[in-house]
């Protein structure tokens, strides 16, 4: 399977202090403003199944 990325401007930059959850999702209060934990869900499935580049397959 070859890779693409759809957008190369949003490019995913894995920040100096990497964690499995962005901490500015905290930080910014996106988790409190989430759908509920189905959607949390969604998004931690998302960012473990995804590469350095933010792809996932």
């Amino acid at each position: 399977m070859t890779e693409r990325l759809l957008c190369p401007s949003r490019l995913r930059h894995v920040p100096r202090q990497f964690s499995w959850i962005d901490h500015r999702l905290l930080r910014d209060g996106y988790f409190e403003r989430c759908g509920g934990p189905s959607a949390l869900a969604l998004y931690l499935l998302s960012v473990t199944a995804a590469d350095t580049q933010g792809l996932s397959y």
